[in-house]
């Protein structure tokens, strides 16, 4: 069966740019709720959330205006491997390559 799901679905992002103290206008906490474990994990749900009067305040476009660097940086897809080599430098960090079992060399 065939299911209709967006392009970047089950794609895996780095967040840290669009957490920044001034990238994003709804501020760090709205970002890194989700990288904390907030909800349902680090999954981000991005639907047309509506507000207090039934307007969508974050339509798809939000997302491809703001998905690319410096804001959001793609990694790769859920469950493929990558070489911690392929990562964007400033993943490269020792608490990485430590909890991964990689060098950070």
């Amino acid at each position: 069966c065939y299911t209709h799901v967006h392009v970047d679905h089950l794609n895996v992002y780095d967040f840290s740019g669009w957490a920044a103290v001034t990238n994003h206008p709804g501020g760090q906490y709205n970002i890194q709720k989700w990288a904390e474990g907030f909800g349902l994990g680090w999954n981000l749900d991005f639907p047309c959330r509506p507000d207090e009067f039934d307007f969508c305040i974050h339509t798809m476009d939000r997302w491809e205006s703001n998905k690319n660097t410096p804001n959001v940086e793609y990694i790769s897809r859920l469950g493929e491997d990558i070489a911690y080599r392929d990562l964007p430098n400033d993943l490269k960090t020792v608490d990485v390559a430590d909890y991964f079992g990689a060098t950070s060399k």
